[in-house]
């Protein structure tokens, strides 16, 4: 028998992609913790403060860490942008889903509005086709459904029927 042969191309792409996707599955998690810490929080502080500074807040910090983390000469190129109207549309989408969030987690139970948080891949999902023109088939729509039913098997929302402050999560 030889010595073992080196390793092919093939096989250094695959473990790189291998490497990649366990940053990206990281990366995904991270990002989850952090959201499920941000909507405790805004739980917890919406028992004292309003929800406007709550929001305030969160959007204050997030504007300092990112001032402290990028670098200083790409700092002029951060608020220069060719389509400043999407910019700002998107911004105030962002601004009224976090308003609607966390007026919703004021008043709901985190399992109630995170059950409605995970019904989101339905609404992408069938969205993806007219908008996008990426039809999503049969099989992955199941596949969808049967994770959702899998998330409200375990976080069991309740039976009851939800309050009217369930809209601002569903918005």
């Amino acid at each position: 028998m030889g010595p073992p042969s080196s390793p092919s191309r093939l096989d250094a792409a695959t473990d790189a992609e291998r490497s990649e996707r366990l940053k990206a599955i990281g990366l995904m998690l991270l990002a989850l913790l952090c959201f499920a810490l941000l909507d405790t929080t805004a739980k917890y502080l919406s028992a004292t403060f309003a929800v406007v500074q709550i929001i305030f807040c969160r959007y204050f910090s997030h504007f300092l860490i990112n001032l402290a983390t990028t670098p200083r000469r790409d700092l002029s190129t951060v608020w220069r942008s060719s389509r400043w109207p999407m910019q700002v549309l998107r911004g105030l989408f962002m601004l009224g889903a976090t308003t609607c969030n966390f007026i919703a987690i004021r008043y709901l139970q985190l399992a109630e509005t995170m059950s409605i948080f995970f019904a989101t891949p339905f609404v992408v999902a069938l969205a993806a086709g007219p908008l996008l023109g990426e039809w999503v088939g049969p099989r992955r729509l199941a596949a969808i459904a049967f994770g959702f039913l899998g998330v409200l098997v375990v976080m069991r929302p309740g039976v009851g029927g939800l309050p009217w402050q369930a809209i601002f999560s569903v918005f």
